[in-house]
Order: structure tokens, then C-alpha cells, then sequence
């Protein structure tokens, strides 16, 4: 894949420990930036990844609700005693409508 220019694009990754016997190891998003040819040995661009970990492991990270990162098919809404939840599109539309959550945020 050849970013077009540079900034921020998200693609879902699944790593696999082999064709004959699939194990799920990671799932989640990496972030694509900072295209620089003259680091990578033998290739035309060298792309920086940063995996965006599951919601759990960022607040167990001590990252802040409000600086949390969702995977690139979700967005991040709170409930209403504040704490952060990722979620899908749709259900975020049907959790704000049932007062289930306050606020949302799209990255």
C-alpha cells in the first residue's frame, strides 16, 4: 500500500500464526505516517506504524477517558457516569437515543 501523501490513514490488521493452523495473536488498527524513502534499506518508503491497543489496555496504561484511541470502525462515546466506551456507529446513534450515553467523539 502506497499512502498517496503524508498524513494519518487506519487499515484493520490480523495476524495469524500460519495458513494450516490459524491462531488469532493481534486485532486491531495501525496508524500509518511520516513517509521517509531514505530510512528503509531496499524499498521505496519506509512507513511508522503505532497499534492502537484495546480500550482496556489504554486505561490500564493510565491514558486519560478523553485521550483514549478506538479502532478505526468505531468511536469513542461516554456513558453517563463518564467512562469511555468504543463502540460502532450504529450503536453509538441507539445509546445516545436511549440516554445510555452523554457525549461521543469521532476521531
Amino acid at each position: 500500500m502506497t499512502p498517496p501523501t503524508e498524513g494519518d490513514y487506519f487499515i484493520d490488521v490480523t495476524v495469524i500464526k500460519s495458513i494450516e493452523e490459524p491462531v488469532h495473536l493481534l486485532s486491531g488498527s495501525i496508524e500509518l505516517f511520516d513517509v521517509q524513502p531514505e530510512i528503509c534499506w531496499g524499498c521505496n518508503e519506509y512507513l511508522l506504524v503505532k497499534v492502537v491497543y484495546s480500550l482496556k489496555q489504554q486505561l490500564e496504561d493510565g491514558i486519560l477517558s478523553e485521550n483514549v484511541q478506538c479502532y478505526s470502525n468505531q468511536i469513542l462515546v461516554f456513558k453517563n457516569d463518564g467512562s469511555p466506551a468504543c463502540v460502532y456507529w450504529e450503536s453509538a446513534t441507539k445509546l445516545l437515543q436511549r440516554d445510555w450515553a452523554t457525549n461521543y467523539r469521532i476521531d
